[in-house]
């Protein structure tokens, strides 16, 4: 069962779907799928309509989704 990885808006073109061969935390996301820095600092990674903190595993057969933080003036 493979991992599938959704990014919205601007984290489109992280989606895809991997195998992982052991679980993972959320805060390696931004080194596995090579995010850079500007983004990974606004990234929210989210699992069942809940916010993963960083230290939360990502198994396989996890539906993630990649979302930016707004924020506003």
């Amino acid at each position: 069962m493979l991992t599938r990885i959704i990014g919205t808006g601007v984290m489109t073109p992280f989606s895809r779907e991997l195998e992982l061969q052991q679980p993972i935390e959320a805060r390696e996301l931004v080194k596995l799928l090579q995010i850079p820095p500007n983004l990974a600092e606004e990234l929210l990674v989210v699992r069942g309509h809940r916010l993963l903190t960083d230290e939360e595993q990502i198994v396989n057969g996890d539906e993630i989704f990649l979302y930016l933080a707004v924020m506003g003036g």
